[in-house]
């Protein structure tokens, strides 16, 4: 029976081919690679002793028999909270948790299935309720995770129908930026994080992680998943449908992206460099910063991005970078929503239909409001648009669908709930206003 430590000479074999390879990359003096160990995660270990560390990191991500929780997306960074809803209702909490899960590229670039992605979700919520399972069958159907020839006894018969049309008329959901992970950070933030922080098996980030940053101008494992955090914030909010996912997405999985944004700092893995310039090569649009990555994860000088940037990057301006058909954008270390909406414009990526709160005052009756409590997702083929509208909350909802041309909404299943909801057929434009029963979620076929 082969022994995990002879996994990691294999491993180690394939990767640096040579003993002297792997020495000049790990500034080490091994005689041979059977006599390597892997090394300890200590809790501060000294810069050069980071290449090591990284490189056993790599090798647990992809595969090897090690017992241990993988460092996801879903456990590094918890989904926004519904900011309106009542803190006890475990219907936004579930709706959230499915919501990022249904939305994240695994690092074969494959997504995870309707009936996984539900049971993850309410694992974590700590229930096993009918009407929430059946609630989050339905979000993640509306969220894009990947539907199985055979699905869950569990589900209901208009869950099946629906999972049935969306196959069957070969829908996607809209068109949506990527926002990509560093692997870096995490592997830097599990080598950091105090020893006896628990929150991190638990679900969530660790309370407090070591602020160090080894001679960077910031420290990595902390500035960087801070970055991607507020980006993630700043996209949900600007209303745009986003995926997420980390730096071991595959190239082809990437070019489906019209857009790729990827906050970075000094120092990304080689891999990822090489992933982002194959990216925008491939006519890709890709934003990086507020810093330019100039070292790799040997702590060697890697100009494979920055040769782009000639003059440096500040971190102050957002500018575009015209390689062939591609761009780069630069980030800014200020972001705001103008800077998503100035690379979703600029990438030719547009918000779908959105859910607006009517909000009249005697000077102006038609203003309205983003509704933060109902969301919207609209999945495509040609023509045909299949509209999702959610109330994960206890209140009913009346929301106006605007920013897209809608003459009519059929609602997908014959409810009573839904049998009045049926806009007139002489509107021709947006918006179009409907009420949103609390805890649900309607399907609508757009005409």
């Amino acid at each position: 029976m082969t022994s995990m430590i002879e996994v990691f000479h294999n491993w180690l074999r394939q990767r640096y081919q040579t003993i002297q390879a792997l020495n000049g990359a790990w500034r080490t003096h091994y005689a041979s690679i059977d006599d390597i160990r892997p090394p300890a995660l200590p809790g501060l270990p000294p810069r050069d002793a980071l290449p090591p560390l990284l490189d056993w990191l790599r090798f647990c991500d992809e595969g090897s028999p090690l017992d241990r929780p993988q460092d996801d997306l879903f456990m590094q960074f918890p989904a926004r909270p519904v900011l309106k809803a009542d803190p006890h209702d475990p219907f936004p909490r579930l709706y959230e948790h499915v919501r990022l899960l249904a939305r994240q590229r695994l690092a074969d670039g494959s997504k995870r299935s309707v009936d996984a992605v539900v049971a993850r979700a309410m694992k974590f919520c700590q229930t096993d309720s009918p009407a929430l399972r059946s609630f989050a069958i339905r979000a993640a159907l509306m969220h894009g995770a990947a539907i199985v020839p055979q699905q869950s006894e569990q589900w209901s018969q208009g869950e099946h129908m629906l999972a049935d049309f969306i196959s069957r008329g070969s829908l996607q959901s809209d068109r949506k930026l990527l926002v990509l992970y560093p692997r870096i950070y995490a592997h830097l933030r599990q080598i950091l994080a105090c020893p006896d922080d628990q929150a991190l098996a638990a679900g969530e980030p660790p309370a407090t992680v070591a602020i160090e940053s080894y001679d960077f101008g910031r420290p990595l494992q902390t500035e960087g998943p801070a970055l991607y955090r507020k980006l993630l914030d700043l996209t949900d909010r600007c209303g745009f449908p986003w995926e997420a996912a980390d730096t071991r997405l595959p190239l082809e999985n990437l070019l489906e992206y019209a857009l790729v944004v990827c906050p970075t700092l000094e120092m990304l893995d080689q891999e990822a460099m090489q992933l982002i310039d194959g990216y925008v090569a491939g006519r890709g649009y890709a934003a990086i910063g507020p810093r330019i990555p100039i070292i790799n994860q040997q702590l060697r000088g890697d100009r494979t991005l920055a040769r782009h940037f000639p003059a440096g990057l500040s971190e102050f301006a957002m500018e575009i970078t015209r390689i062939g058909d591609g761009a780069f954008f630069t980030l800014p270390g200020h972001m705001s929503a103008a800077t998503v909406d100035f690379l979703c414009f600029e990438s030719g990526l547009a918000r779908g239909l959105t859910a607006t709160q009517p909000r009249p005052t005697i000077m102006q009756p038609e203003i309205t409001a983003p509704d933060e409590d109902v969301d919207v997702v609209v999945h495509r083929h040609g023509r045909q648009r299949l509209v999702f509208v959610a109330n994960p909350t206890r209140l009913p909802r009346t929301a106006d669908l605007a920013r897209e041309p809608v003459r009519r909404l059929l609602p997908l299943e014959l409810a009573a709930d839904a049998a009045n909801m049926v806009a007139d057929a002489e509107r021709a434009l947006s918006p179009i206003r409907l009420t949103v029963p609390p805890d649900s979620i309607l399907t609508f076929i757009a005409e």
